[in-house]
């Protein structure tokens, strides 16, 4: 750990970029939400994302109780071991120097972890644009750190680049969130299409349907031949 990095870890910059990297994103939560039914139906109705409910004073409170465990810690350190390297002897540091920032830190952390690999397994292009963008959310967030304890030019030549980079995955995270809603749109529209389609068939053949309701019902009691009889009855004593 070099002095500068040190110096980043006790003026708190470090605290700052760890709670933004593990900061949820909208477009993976929401393609997590879609594949949970309940959530699904429930936004269609209300016009609210699930995923915007769940981030309210309840679930907000109920994150701060989240219990820092061997399986939560371990959850963050592979994602910082597997895709953010550079974390992990700033984390290590965190740990000895401010354990609360730590804890805040890694269970941050480990909750991106689960985002991702809920996404992983559902939607393999989104993931890759997803962790492209954390990876270089990271890499802005540290220059920004290291620049604010001391100037560099190489760093501000870095984070020019960064900041480039993480543009253009912003652009293809919003181009695939186009392509999402628009799937999503035309799903609906077929929905659409279909539920009018029964709407004007039950409109049309009301009165045959009635009749093979009865009859299933009639069918069901053993009650269907007792019924034609009797039918036939009244037919012949109208007649007459």
């Amino acid at each position: 750990m070099t002095k500068v990095s040190q110096k980043i870890i006790r003026v708190g910059a470090m605290v700052t970029v760890l709670a933004t990297i593990a900061a949820p994103h909208t477009l993976a939560n929401e393609r997590v939400a879609q594949t949970v039914t309940a959530d699904r139906d429930s936004e269609e109705k209300t016009g609210e994302s699930p995923t915007v409910r769940k981030s309210t004073s309840g679930a907000e409170a109920s994150r701060k109780n989240v219990v820092l465990d061997a399986t939560t810690e371990a959850s963050a350190l592979q994602l910082v071991d597997s895709h953010l390297p550079e974390l992990r002897p700033i984390l290590e540091n965190l740990r000895r120097v401010q354990p609360k920032a730590y804890r805040k830190a890694v269970i941050g952390l480990a909750r991106s972890s689960r985002r991702l690999e809920a996404l992983r397994q559902r939607d393999e292009p989104t993931f890759d644009v997803e962790l492209q963008e954390l990876k270089l959310r990271t890499q802005v967030d540290l220059l920004t750190a290291k620049l604010k304890v001391r100037d560099s030019d190489k760093d501000r030549s870095e984070l020019q680049t960064a900041v480039t980079n993480l543009q253009s995955v912003q652009v293809q995270r919003l181009q695939l969130e186009v392509e999402f809603l628009k799937q999503r749109v035309a799903n609906a529209k077929q929905t659409l299409e279909t539920a009018q389609e029964r709407l004007k068939s039950k409109q049309s053949d009301a009165s045959k349907q009635i009749e093979k309701a009865i009859e299933a019902s009639l069918r069901k009691a053993g009650r269907l031949d007792a019924g034609r009889k009797r039918n036939s009855k009244e037919t012949v004593a109208n007649d007459e």
